[in-house]
C-alpha cells in the first residue's frame, strides 16, 4: 500500500457542517424530556440545542416528527428548521414533511417544502405531491414547486417552466426574484424567459433575470444584446449586475469588451470593479484591454484597483509595462493593494524577476519581496544568485530567511551551495539550522561532510535540520535513518509548529525504521495542540504495525473529537494497524451508523483491515463498494483491492469490478482487471 494514499481515502467528505458537538446518552435523554413538554418555550429551546449537535441528536427525530403535528406554529417552524439543519439524516420524516404540503398555513407549506429540498429524499416519493403544488394559488408555493421539480427533474418540467414564466411578472417582487432564480436550473430552455424579463420587466425583475443569465454562463450567449441594452439603465445595481453577468457568460468579446471598457470610467465604483472582473473572465482575449487595467491602477478606489490586478493576472500578460506598473503597485499606500499586486507578479512567474529583484534591497519591501520569490518556487531560480549575494550582506535581509527561500525555489547548488556551507559552518549564526534545511532541499550531495559535521551540535533545531537534510539525500542510507530518528523525536518536542509536523510527516516516511518515536507520536496524538501536528502522528503510526499498539487509545480519543479530519486520519491510521487495533472494534461501528458519509467509508474500510468475520462482511461491505463511486482513483483502487481480497464468492463484489471494468481512468480499470481475477 502506498504511503500517500489515504489521502484520497479520508478526503472523501461530504460538504455538510462538521458538527461542534457530540451528544451522549444523557444530553439525549434531556433533550427527549424537554422535547415533550407543555410548554413551547422550552420545547423550542430544545429544538435549537438538538440543531447544535446535529446528526448526533438523530435520537430525537421521533420526537420532532411528533412535534410537526402540534398547533403551536413557533414549534412547527423550529421543528422544521431542525429537519431542515439535519439534511439528509432527516429522510425518515419524509412522509410527516409531506403532509405539511396540505397545510392552509402558507408560512407552514413553504418551509416545509424548504425543509424537503434540504432533505433531498427519494423523488419518486415526492414527485406526484411537489407536482400537485403546481396548481397552487399561491404563487410563492407553485414557484417553489416549480424550483424542486426543475432542481429533482420530476415530472412536468414543462408546466414548471410555465409557472415560472408567469411569476416573471408576479406583482410581488420576491415572488419574481424567486422565478428568475429557479430558472438557473432550467438552462438554455431558461434565457428566452429571462431575456423577455430583462427587456421588458420591472427593475427587481431585471436585476434578477440578469443575475439568473450570469449564472447560466456560455449557453446565455444569446441574451448578450439585452444586457448591453441594459447598461443605459441609470440604476447602478443594475449595471453592475448586467456588467457581471457579461463577465460570467464570457461570449463575443470582439462586442463586449468595448461596453465593459466604456462602464470602467463610470463615476459608480462598483461599476467599474464590476467591469474590470467581468473583462478579466475572458482572460487572455482581453489582453487587449491591458492598457485600461493599467489605468485603473492609478484609480482613487482601492478596491477598483485591486480589481485592475485581479484582471491582469487572469489575462496572463507579461508585458514589460505591465510588469513595471505591478512592481509600482507593490508600494501602494493601501496594504492590500501592494500584497495584492506583489502576488500577481509572483503568478506571472519568471519574467517578474527583474521587477522583484531590485525591491530585495528596499528595506520597505524588500521582506514581501522575499516571500514572493519564495511562494514562486521553481520559476523563481534566476534569483538565486542575488539571494546567495544577500547572504553575504550582514544589513540586508535576515539570513535565516534567505536560506528557507533558497530551498523553496530550489536553486542550483552549484549557485548557492557554497553560501549555505559557509553559513553552516559559521557557529555564531542563527541561521545554521535554516541552511542546513535548505542544503538538504536544494540536494547539494557535496555537503554531506559539513552536515554530518553538525549534525551532532549543540542546538537541538541543527541537530534536527542536518538529520532530516541527510535522510532527504539518501533516504535508504540506514546510518542516516539511524541518526535522524531521534533527532526527529526530538523535533516533536520542539516549541515550533511547523517543525514539530515536518519531524511527524518525516517520521511517516520511514516505515517500521521509525518504531522507537512511538511513545512520542503517541504523545503528539493526544496533546499536541496543532491538529496537523496531531492528523501527521496519527498517519506516522499507521505504517509501524503491531509495534504501534500502545497509540490504540489515544487513536481511539482522537477519533472521536470534535475535529473532523483528525478523526478520519485516526480512523484510517487504526485500520492500518490491523488486528492489533481490536479495540476500536465497537468505536468503529458506531461511526458506521452516525457519521458523515466520508467517515462511514474509511471506518468501513478499517474494520475490513481489523477483523474479517461475516458479520463484520455484512455490514462494512457494502459501505466499501458504495465508496468505489468516488471519483479518486487512488483511493478506489485501494477499496477494489481490499474488497476483492475480502470479499470473495460475493456477487455484488463481481459486479461492481466488472463495472469499474469500464472506468476512464486507466488505474482502476486495472485494478478492477486484478480483483476480478482474484476472485475467480
Amino acid at each position: 500500500m502506498t504511503r500517500r494514499w489515504w489521502l484520497a481515502l479520508i478526503l472523501v467528505v461530504s460538504t455538510s457542517a462538521t458538527w461542534c458537538a457530540a451528544a451522549d446518552d444523557d444530553s439525549v435523554a434531556k433533550l427527549r424530556k424537554e422535547l415533550a413538554s407543555s410548554d413551547p418555550v422550552v420545547v423550542v429551546s430544545a429544538l435549537e440545542n438538538a440543531a447544535d449537535l446535529g446528526p448526533e441528536a438523530l435520537a430525537t427525530l421521533p420526537d420532532v416528527q411528533r412535534l410537526l403535528k402540534q398547533d403551536d406554529l413557533t414549534v412547527q417552524l423550529s421543528a422544521l428548521e431542525l429537519l431542515t439543519a439535519w439534511g439528509p439524516w432527516a429522510q425518515p420524516a419524509t412522509v410527516d414533511v409531506l403532509g405539511l404540503l396540505s397545510d392552509p398555513n402558507v408560512i407552514i407549506k413553504h418551509s416545509a417544502l424548504m425543509t424537503l429540498q434540504a432533505m433531498e429524499p427519494d423523488p419518486k416519493v415526492v414527485g406526484a405531491k411537489i407536482g400537485s403544488l403546481l396548481n397552487d394559488p399561491e404563487s410563492i408555493i407553485h414557484v417553489e414547486a416549480a424550483n424542486l421539480i426543475l432542481a429533482w427533474k420530476l415530472p412536468a418540467r414543462e408546466q414548471a417552466l410555465s409557472v415560472l414564466k408567469t411569476a416573471l411578472g408576479d406583482e410581488r417582487a420576491s415572488v419574481r426574484i424567486a422565478a428568475a432564480q429557479a430558472l438557473r436550473l432550467a438552462g438554455a430552455d431558461a434565457v428566452p424567459m429571462l431575456r423577455a424579463a430583462l427587456k421588458n420587466g420591472a427593475t427587481e425583475a431585471r436585476l434578477a433575470a440578469a443575475d439568473a443569465l450570469g449564472d447560466l454562463g456560455p449557453v446565455a450567449d444569446s441574451a448578450v444584446p439585452e444586457l448591453l441594452a441594459s447598461l443605459k439603465m441609470e440604476a447602478p445595481d443594475l449595471r453592475t449586475v448586467v456588467v457581471r453577468a457579461l463577465g460570467e457568460i464570457g461570449a463575443q468579446p470582439q462586442v463586449v469588451l468595448p461596453q465593459l471598457q466604456a462602464e470602467c470610467d463610470c463615476e459608480t465604483p462598483q461599476v467599474r470593479v464590476a467591469a474590470l472582473e467581468a473583462m478579466g473572465r475572458y482572460g487572455s482575449a482581453a489582453q487587449g484591454q491591458v492598457a485600461t487595467f493599467l489605468a485603473a491602477l492609478k484609480d482613487a478606489e482601492p478596491t477598483v484597483r485591486l480589481a485592475a490586478l485581479d484582471a491582469l493576472a487572469a489575462t496572463g500578460t507579461q508585458s514589460p509595462e505591465a510588469i513595471q506598473s505591478l512592481a509600482a503597485a507593490v508600494k501602494d499606500s493601501e496594504a492590500a493593494v501592494t500584497l495584492r499586486a506583489a502576488e500577481t507578479l509572483g503568478r506571472i512567474g519568471t519574467p517578474s524577476i527583474p521587477a522583484l529583484v531590485p525591491l530585495l534591497e528596499d528595506r520597505n519591501y524588500s521582506v514581501l519581496a522575499l516571500q514572493t520569490l519564495e511562494g514562486m518556487g521553481p520559476s523563481a531560480r534566476p534569483a538565486a544568485a542575488k539571494l546567495v549575494e544577500l547572504l553575504g550582506k550582514p544589513d540586508a535581509l535576515p539570513p535565516r530567511s534567505v536560506c528557507l527561500a533558497i530551498a523553496a525555489i530550489g536553486a542550483d547548488p552549484k549557485v548557492a551551495g557554497p553560501a549555505l556551507k559557509h553559513v553552516l559552518a559559521d557557529e555564531k549564526s542563527e541561521a545554521r539550522p535554516a541552511a542546513a534545511y535548505a542544503l538538504g532541499r536544494i540536494g547539494d550531495a557535496s555537503a554531506v561532510k559539513e552536515l554530518t559535521n553538525a549534525v551532532e551540535a549543540e542546538d537541538p533545531l541543527l541537530r534536527l535540520a542536518t538529520a532530516w537534510s541527510l535522510l532527504h539525500l539518501d533516504p535508504q542510507n540506514p546510518e542516516y535513518i539511524k541518526l535522524a530518528v531521534p533527532r526527529l523525536i526530538e523535533g516533536l518536542d520542539r516549541p515550533e509548529p511547523s517543525v514539530r509536523l515536518q519531524a511527524a510527516r518525516t517520521l511517516g516516511t520511514l516505515g517500521t525504521s521509525a518504531t522507537p518515536a512511538v511513545p512520542g507520536l503517541v504523545k503528539a496524538i493526544g496533546h499536541d495542540p496543532e491538529p496537523m501536528v496531531r492528523i501527521a502522528s496519527a498517519l506516522a503510526v499507521s505504517y509501524l504495525g503491531s509495534s504501534a499498539a500502545p497509540a490504540v487509545p489515544g487513536l481511539l480519543a482522537l477519533a472521536e473529537s470534535p475535529d473532523a479530519e483528525g478523526r478520519r486520519a485516526a480512523i484510517y491510521a487504526l485500520g492500518s494497524l490491523g488486528p492489533v487495533a481490536s479495540a476500536a472494534v465497537p468505536v468503529l461501528k458506531t461511526v458506521l451508523t452516525s457519521r458523515l458519509p466520508g467517515e462511514r467509508l474509511v471506518a468501513a474500510w478499517a474494520l475490513l483491515q481489523i477483523q474479517d468475520d461475516q458479520a463484520t462482511l455484512e455490514t462494512a461491505l457494502p459501505i466499501v463498494l458504495e465508496g468505489m463511486a468516488v471519483e479518486r482513483p487512488e483511493a478506489v483502487v485501494q477499496l477494489i483491492r481490499l474488497a476483492s481480497r475480502r470479499g470473495a464468492r460475493r456477487p455484488e463484489v463481481r459486479a461492481v469490478l466488472t463495472e469499474l471494468l469500464h472506468s476512464d481512468e486507466p488505474a482502476i480499470r486495472a485494478a478492477a482487471a486484478a480483483g476480478l481475477e482474484r476472485l475467480k
